[in-house]
């Protein structure tokens, strides 16, 4: 995650790892919000279908998806890793 960024984007895949781009300032929660916008927008699933299981303070997070279809899941996030 890098916060306040110019705009809401998810860039791309580095190392295994989505980078996402955010405009919120990492105050508050406000960044970690944003970054599940972000996700649940680019993955089509409910924003309460993430939670951030590690890295709440951190630039590097562990986000746990809780959602029926993980095949579907899986699917999306292999098309973003791949552009």
């Amino acid at each position: 995650m890098q916060p306040k960024g110019r705009k809401n984007s998810l860039v791309k895949v580095e190392n295994g790892r989505l980078k996402i781009k955010v405009t919120q300032p990492p105050e508050g929660g406000k960044a970690n919000k944003a970054v599940l916008k972000i996700l649940s927008k680019e993955l089509k699933i409910p924003v309460s279908s993430f939670e951030i299981i590690k890295g709440i303070n951190s630039r590097i997070k562990v986000i746990l998806i809780n959602h029926q279809n993980i095949d579907e899941i899986e699917k999306k996030l292999q098309k973003l890793a791949n552009g």
